[in-house]
């Protein structure tokens, strides 16, 4: 740093140090990370424990807990799809960016965990459904379609949007969800008409 006066010196190290002190606490482990271990424990009682350790750290605990998704262990991912999921809307925004990724077991656990979610996710995934990739957008139709008569009030106006692709996928989302809806009063009307009369 020749050529630079004292007080310029001072400050480049100065502004080195800072930001090596904070990308050194970017690395640091998060507490949640050795808690996450316990959810590949092989008792359910060690699992259930640090479920509800990592539930009660809650946001901090989000990224550590996406990350179990990408394990492959169906286990450990309905462990952590639960803390999630009881953690709620501060797990939506990086549950909707994982769904960029090419895993698919990775996204269905992103998404059977936006659906467990339900309301808090809509708006989140409705502003992403014009974004991202064909993967993400897949999965946020489907997230959507699953959380069904919520979603409605965000959907219906967007079927106007300008957007033709924003337009078709609406159009598909509804049509999915009516019908869904349709098939749940059959099935209903069909239990009770099979019931056996008091």
């Amino acid at each position: 740093m020749r050529g630079f006066s004292a007080p310029v010196q001072a400050a480049v190290a100065c502004t080195l140090l800072i930001g090596m002190a904070a990308l050194a606490g970017c690395l640091q482990a998060s507490p949640a990370d050795d808690i996450v271990a316990g959810l590949y424990a092989e008792n359910a009682s060690e699992q259930r424990q640090a479920t509800r350790e990592l539930i009660a750290i809650g946001e901090p605990a989000v990224p550590a807990l996406i990350g179990v998704f990408a394990s492959g262990d169906a286990g450990a991912s309905q462990w952590a799809a639960t803390a999630l999921c009881e953690i709620g809307a501060p797990s939506v925004s990086p549950l909707i960016a994982s769904l960029s990724t090419d895993d698919p077991a990775a996204r269905d656990w992103a998404v059977v965990t936006l659906v467990c979610i339900g309301e808090p996710s809509v708006e989140p995934l409705v502003v992403g459904l014009s974004t991202g990739n064909e993967n993400r957008r897949m999965a946020i139709k489907t997230a959507l379609i699953r959380i069904g008569s919520p979603a409605l009030p965000y959907l219906v106006p967007l079927q106007g949007s300008s957007d033709t692709r924003l337009q078709d996928d609406v159009r598909e989302i509804l049509a999915s969800i009516a019908l869904t809806q349709q098939m749940r009063e059959q099935a209903g009307a069909t239990a009770s008409a099979a019931a056996p009369a008091p």
